[in-house]
This record gives structure tokens, sequence and C-alpha cells, in this order.
């Protein structure tokens, strides 16, 4: 039922009468209207209303400027419920294009210069330099000195070889031997045999040592002169060390009696520091140590 303002207007004013509010009180509106300033009825222009400013008469907004239309492109847009979809995506890009733009701010030329707050140490080249070369001269010194090392001990270890070689050698009666650049053999002169120095050619140039017997061998042992013989029915080992001032003396055991015995010897055989002698009667091991 529509609200009658005209009909309930006297209740309205005999109501805030009695509350102690007439017409004169301040923050009261009074109006000749039947119903009240700024409560429009239903149906009725709210500035029409008695009491409001006065609207302009004659007055054209185009003319004034008052009011101006807007373009295409300017204003709000309001979003509804036919419009939600295509304002999403317009959000949707302007947001990829924003993004896009901020990555190509960090990459190449755009990319902003930052000082770097890390502290830089300085090199020597010319220091890094020297220390390489110094390195470098201790290691090929120290291949050297090892090179020097190894080819001195490998000589030493040829050398004493040979020496050993040359200190413990066995020839036949009628063979030749060479000690300390000297040639020796055995050699039948003036009606015996002698252990002579030869010369260049081989032939006799003098006796070093005049034998009893018919020497077997010639043994060289650790810088001496073995010569096993074999006398008249016996046999004995005569050693001669090369000396000046040296003559030779019988091999003797370990009793201190002379190396020798009954028979003849078939053969003498030098087994490391032992000499082997086969006789007729059996074999004996003559030690020479």
């Amino acid at each position: 039922m529509p609200f009658d303002n005209q009909k309930h207007a006297p209740r309205h004013a005999a109501r805030h009468a009695q509350g102690g509010f007439g017409p004169d009180v301040t923050g009261y509106a009074s109006s000749t209207s039947p119903y009240s300033a700024g409560r429009p009825m239903v149906g009725e222009d709210p500035v029409a209303g008695e009491g409001d400013a006065p609207r302009p008469i004659g007055v054209d907004p185009e003319e004034t400027g008052a009011f101006q239309k807007l373009s295409s492109g300017e204003g709000a847009v309001l979003t509804s419920r036919d419009n939600a979809e295509e304002a999403a995506a317009a959000a949707r890009s302007h947001m990829m294009r924003k993004a896009r733009k901020g990555n190509v701010r960090l990459q190449g030329r755009n990319r902003p210069k930052v000082k770097s707050t890390a502290p830089r140490m300085q090199t020597n080249k010319k220091l890094f330099a020297g220390i390489a070369i110094a390195a470098a001269v201790v290691v090929i010194a120290v291949i050297v000195i090892f090179n020097n090392a190894l080819s001195s001990t490998t000589q030493t270890q040829t050398g004493e070889d040979a020496q050993t070689q040359q200190e413990e050698q066995q020839v036949a009666s009628n063979d030749t031997m060479t000690y300390h650049d000297a040639s020796y053999g055995l050699m039948e002169q003036g009606g015996g045999w002698v252990l002579a120095k030869l010369d260049g050619s081989g032939n006799y140039s003098s006796t070093v040592v005049q034998l009893s017997g018919t020497p077997v061998s010639l043994i060289l042992y650790q810088g001496a002169f073995i010569i096993p013989e074999n006398l008249d029915g016996t046999w004995d080992v005569i050693a001669y060390v090369p000396a000046d001032g040296s003559v030779a003396s019988a091999v003797v055991d370990s009793d201190g009696n002379p190396v020798g015995g009954s028979g003849q010897i078939a053969e003498a055989v030098l087994d490391g520091s032992n000499l082997d002698v086969t006789t007729d009667s059996g074999t004996v091991q003559v030690s020479l140590m």
C-alpha cells in the first residue's frame, strides 16, 4: 500500500510538538509544503522541492562548457556479467606486457650497471712468471741430478761386475788371460814350466813364477793366480799375487798344511770360493778363502 505523506503529515507535526520540538526549534526545517523538505514523495522529482537552489533558465550547457561529451576510449568501464571475460583477458594481457618489459630491462645493455662490492685481488703477473720459471729450473735440476746418480750407480755396478769378472777367471794351460792390462800365460821355458808375462803379440816377455811341476790350468781368484800342478806321483796348488817382491807359495788348508795328495790331477774347476780338484783317487774340495 503506498505511503500517503500528505495524510500523515499533521500526525507527525503534532507528535513533534508533544516532544518539545516546535516549528522554530533549531534543526527542524519548517515548510509550508504539505510534506517535509528533503523527503520527497514517491513518484515526485527530488530536485523540484521547495527550498532547493534554483536551476538556471535559458542556459545551454553545451555553450557554457559545463557539460562535455566523452570521446571513445575515455571514462571508466564498469564490469558486468556481459563483459567480465573481456575485462579479465585485458588484465592478463596487461600483466604479461608488464612482465616482458621488466625482463628486458635486466638483459643486455638495458641491464643496470651495479658496481661490485667484492674485494678484487691484485695479481702480479711478473711475480707469477718468476715463480713458474724458478719451479721449472728446480724440476730440471732434480731430474738431472737423479739421472746422474742413476748413471753413476749403473756405471759403478757395471764396473764392479767387470772387476769381479776380471778378478775371477779360469783358462786352460795352453791359453792366456788379461789382468790389469797385462797378458799372462803358462809356457815351457828353459826345460820347465813358468807363469810368464806376454807381449802384445802373445809371445813370451818375462817369467813371473817358476813352477816345479806341470800346470793343469790357470785360475785368477781375487787378484791371485792359482795354479794346480802335477808332480811326480803327487799334486799341489800354487798361489801367486802379482806385485813387486811377491813370491809364489803353496795353498794351505785350515790347519796350515799345504794342500795336495797322491795321484795326478785330471781336472780343476773354480766353484765360487772353492777349487774342486778331481784326481785319479777322487775329488777334493780346496777352500781358497
